[in-house]
This record gives structure tokens, C-alpha cells and sequence, in this order.
């Protein structure tokens, strides 16, 4: 029997587990900055932290 495993990220590691995406971030961004904002801004991550 499987139990389940809560994996959401805490905020003494928010920032380790989102630094891989911020590449995608960045893609978004140059495509169309209004898109990439709302990911970033979705995700919870600072514009600034990732252009």
C-alpha cells in the first residue's frame, strides 16, 4: 500500500526548487514578455531573478 507524500515545496528551499525554471521562464519572456510574466508571476517568481 502507497501513502501519499506531500512535495510542495517549503520557503526555506523556494528558491533551489524553482531555480530550474528559470530557463523556460526566460524562453517565455523573449516569445512574449506578457506570457512570461504571467508564468513567472504564476509561479511566484521575481522578473528581476530571472532576466
Amino acid at each position: 500500500m502507497s501513502t501519499w507524500t506531500d512535495t510542495s515545496p517549503n520557503p526555506q528551499n523556494l528558491q533551489e526548487t524553482t531555480s530550474h525554471q528559470d530557463p523556460p521562464i526566460k524562453n517565455c519572456l523573449k516569445a512574449d514578455p506578457a506570457y512570461g510574466k504571467g508564468v513567472a508571476d504564476a509561479l511566484g517568481i521575481s522578473l528581476d531573478r530571472v532576466q
